[in-house]
């Protein structure tokens, strides 16, 4: 069997500016581990007087976190006496550190957002946005070139790209053929304003699910989430 390599490829809203424009970042050596972190919210209130503690409420799940930590070696390619040369480590980490930021049309647009990436290793393991980077870099050319370098990667879970495989975005829109576990303190618009950027397309979801009373949705209903040009069309 031969070995399969993994890689972070970005699925949704990529790079179309600055200095760093990769859209994916192959390991040279795969990851030894994955540590997925997973919590959910509790409410606890607390009554003067109680003589025992109250009954926890649940207020929905956390976002996921996925840690990984990679190893970037290119000293077989570029070290002394190779002639070789395949791209710097560098360039590697400064693409994983520029999935940070939002890009800088998004920002003219006054809605900032950065590249949505998965993570890839025989299968798409993660749909998320790149929370943290923490690089060191530990070996170098003579000339100063980093040439291995050990990163710490935090992937943190997108609302709505939590379960199952990436779905095809629309439109600029995260909503695309997904779905919303409704929790406590959940309404329709809340829900139309998170993915679609519109709360007024809360009449459209409210037509989709199939809900008479818009004003009263119960924690714990899935609703569907159409695609953008569906809700708007289902809104008017």
């Amino acid at each position: 069997m031969s070995l399969t390599y993994g890689w972070l490829e970005v699925v949704e809203n990529p790079h179309t500016d600055g200095r760093y424009k990769n859209a994916k970042v192959e390991f040279t050596f795969n990851p030894a581990k994955l540590q997925l972190n997973a919590a959910a919210k509790w409410d606890q209130p607390t009554a003067g007087g109680a003589k025992k503690s109250t009954e926890p409420q649940y207020k929905g799940p956390d976002a996921q976190t996925l840690e990984i930590e990679l190893l970037f070696d290119t000293w077989e390619e570029n070290g002394p006496g190779h002639k070789k040369k395949s791209p710097s480590v560098f360039v590697n980490v400064q693409t994983l550190i520029s999935w940070t930021r939002p890009t800088e049309k998004s920002r003219s647009l006054k809605k900032p957002k950065s590249p949505l990436v998965a993570l890839v290793w025989g299968k798409k393991w993660f749909t998320c946005y790149v929370s943290s980077v923490n690089a060191s870099f530990t070996m170098f050319a003579e000339d100063g070139t980093p040439l291995r370098a050990t990163v710490k990667v935090t992937l943190k879970e997108l609302p709505g790209h939590g379960e199952g495989d990436p779905q095809n975005p629309t439109s600029g829109s995260r909503a695309g053929h997904q779905s919303h576990l409704v929790v406590e303190g959940d309404s329709l618009a809340l829900i139309a304003h998170r993915y679609y950027e519109k709360a007024t397309y809360w009449r459209g979801l409210a037509v989709a699910n199939d809900i008479d009373n818009p004003l009263r949705i119960r924690p714990g209903t899935r609703l569907s989430l159409p695609p953008i040009e569906d809700v708007a069309a289902l809104s008017a």
